[in-house]
């Protein structure tokens, strides 16, 4: 058979269709795998950054279970030290503060009662603080605290691990560095009663304890995520 001008002109044209809707059938294909790979893409960056949020969120708390792995800073002479971990039998009390905090100043009277209290054997004390050691030593001869039980700005893993973009804090640690109890911030009445409970001490609230009704706990002093104390929080 032998086909004409006509013929070959639109047996050309169909194939010319046929390859057409197959070509714009591929590129309809391969948009659809790629906004398939878009979003799965997007999950996964979504996932990563509430991990990641999650994990920046934790660093400015300190929360019962955790492990602290080290401690360390500088002593009021301005020396490298570090801290021994409880170990079977014994536990560690850490008082995160910063001189310059009003939580802080609040909260120190009721500590100095806590640390005069605490049980014997198998205890210890440590005042951590998050600022420079000259602003730490003329607080701690204001206070009357022994330099002894003091380490001033500590390096970045114990400023994490201690949660020091928010203080006060008051950390119990038992063996291993585990975490055992937190109570977070300026204590009120409630905050007093249960923490002096807990050690079993005695002799009434500090006189800054107001009683609110709350939960135990007034704001604390926050500096952000970065170990750089704020304007009123140095």
């Amino acid at each position: 058979m032998v086909l004409g001008p006509r013929g070959i002109s639109y047996r050309a044209a169909n194939c010319q269709m046929f390859y057409q809707h197959k070509w714009d059938a591929g590129v309809w294909v391969l948009l659809i795998c790629a906004m398939i790979g878009l979003l799965v893409q997007n999950w996964r960056l979504s996932k990563a950054v509430g991990r990641l949020t999650d994990d920046l969120t934790l660093r400015g708390q300190v929360v019962p279970g955790r492990r602290v792995r080290s401690i360390a800073g500088l002593s009021l002479d301005g020396r490298s030290r570090s801290v021994d971990l409880p170990v079977a039998g014994s536990h560690l009390l850490v008082v995160t503060f910063s001189p310059g905090c009003p939580a802080c100043l609040a909260n120190q009277e009721g500590w100095e009662r806590l640390a005069k209290g605490l049980p014997g054997k198998g205890w210890s004390l440590l005042w951590l603080s998050r600022s420079s050691v000259e602003a730490t030593r003329d607080y701690c001869v204001r206070a009357g605290i022994a330099g002894s039980t003091v380490l001033a700005d500590p390096p970045y893993r114990t400023y994490t691990q201690f949660g020091l973009a928010r203080v006060p804090n008051t950390i119990v640690i038992g063996p291993n560095g585990l975490i055992e109890k937190v109570w977070v911030g300026q204590l009120d009445a409630n905050g007093w009663s249960g923490l002096f409970a807990y050690f079993g001490a005695g002799g009434g609230l500090p006189v800054s304890a107001q009683p609110t009704g709350g939960n135990g706990a007034i704001p604390s002093c926050e500096s952000g995520a970065s170990p750089a104390p704020t304007k009123g929080c140095k």
